[in-house]
């Protein structure tokens, strides 16, 4: 789902209150991209950033990230 299609969420939250939904990291990049925030470093940052599997990692990772 792109963070872009902010009604999807409205709907989501009143007939499935109790699901979790994610964003596509893909298409989350491809936004930086777009607005001109082009670069291997900001790529590889956000995509270690989205393969992290606990969530000090994922902190660590947003603070190296935003340092960028």
């Amino acid at each position: 789902m792109s963070e872009k299609q902010k009604s999807l969420l409205q709907v989501f939250a009143e007939v499935l209150p109790d699901v979790s939904h994610r964003f596509c990291a893909r298409h989350l990049h491809n936004n930086f991209k777009a607005e001109g925030f082009p670069g291997q470093a900001l790529k590889k940052a956000f995509w270690k950033a989205a393969r992290a599997t606990i969530v000090e990692a994922f902190n660590m990772q947003m603070c190296y990230t935003l340092q960028l």
